[in-house]
């Protein structure tokens, strides 16, 4: 455990499958593959914490494919090292997008280094709850890298800019958005924070919370629901032996606090200082999740089946314990 907690992995990692997913490659793919992950590497490097994810991903030999099939932007398997980035997000022209997700997948790397990533299933809530916090914290690692990007790209069309050009509306646009931008990025531990809490009223709370729950219905048995299929090409553990981990245990505050660290340490001490503890009471509330942290907090028919098998399920545990402690 030691191990995990440094970030020295090496050895760690489940790897058995990748060279046979590189081999089964046609070799024109194989090439091409090769040449859209060194563009973005270069591309990312550029950009501060592009560079820093990078700078661990190599320090903790994190391999990276190219995934042609899968409706993802990217993804990470728990236990592999490996991170699979999607042909759509690398097509040209597109590199602040690709950047945003690398940097997110190396960061579901990261908390995989440190136990982070749970895969053994408990009831709904719990559940999701563990992946929200996940989610949240490597998309906002994703979007900080983006508005680098986004920063980078607008002062390189600024500085090609003639004089006259500069005082014209697109000069003046170009600084308002480098100012804005810089206004933004000012302060990396806010606007960290100020992204994980942003995850939480986007589109992505509910979008996972229906992918969450579809997962628990199939493991309930309830009739006529399957899981999400996003069709990932690579998969490190066929035949279902995907290592069972619990994560981490977020209903403490100092284990729920490992989750803000950056990187590295240099650049970010740790953006849950920013944090209200009541706020952070809001993301860890069951109630909440299981309405997918909606402000109206509307709870889906299937959301409703869930927690009724679930109330049975516990219930019959209960009196099954009672049964086994008269006897």
């Amino acid at each position: 455990m030691a191990g995990y907690e440094t970030g020295n992995v090496h050895g760690q990692w489940d790897k058995t499958a990748l060279p046979g997913f590189w081999e089964n490659l046609a070799p024109a793919r194989a090439k091409e593959d090769r040449e859209k992950l060194s563009a973005i590497f270069n591309y990312a490097a550029q950009l501060p914490m592009g560079r820093e994810a990078l700078e661990w991903a190599q320090d903790n030999e994190i391999d990276f494919i190219v995934d042609h099939t899968t409706k993802a932007n990217g993804y990470y398997w728990g236990g592999s090292g490996v991170v699979a980035l999607s042909s759509r997000i690398l097509m040209p022209g597109n590199e602040v997008e690709a950047a945003g997700t690398l940097v997110h997948e190396i960061r579901h790397a990261w908390q995989d280094a440190r136990g982070m990533l749970p895969t053994r299933q408990k009831d709904f809530a719990t559940d999701f709850i563990g992946v929200s916090l996940i989610e949240a914290d490597a998309e906002t690692f994703g979007n900080v890298t983006r508005y680098q990007g986004y920063l980078h790209k607008s002062r390189g069309y600024l500085a090609g800019l003639s004089g006259e050009e500069r005082d014209g509306y697109r000069g003046r646009s170009l600084e308002k958005a480098v100012k804005s931008y810089e206004s933004w990025l000012s302060d990396e531990q806010k606007a960290l924070w100020r992204g994980f809490k942003e995850w939480y009223g986007s589109w992505r709370a509910p979008t996972y919370g229906t992918t969450a729950a579809r997962s628990s219905a199939v493991r309930l048995g309830i009739p006529g629901v399957t899981k999400r299929d996003f069709l990932f090409e690579y998969n490190p553990y066929p035949g279902g032996r995907e290592p069972a981990t619990a994560g981490f245990e977020f209903t403490r505050q100092e284990q729920l606090r490992r989750l803000g660290k950056g990187f590295s340490g240099k650049r970010c001490m740790n953006y849950f200082n920013e944090a209200a503890r009541e706020e952070l009471d809001q993301m860890r509330s069951p109630a909440r999740a299981r309405v997918f942290y909606r402000p109206s907090g509307t709870t889906t028919p299937l959301m409703r089946e869930i927690r009724l098998r679930e109330l049975k399920l516990a219930y019959a545990k209960r009196q099954k314990a009672k049964t086994l402690k008269v006897a």
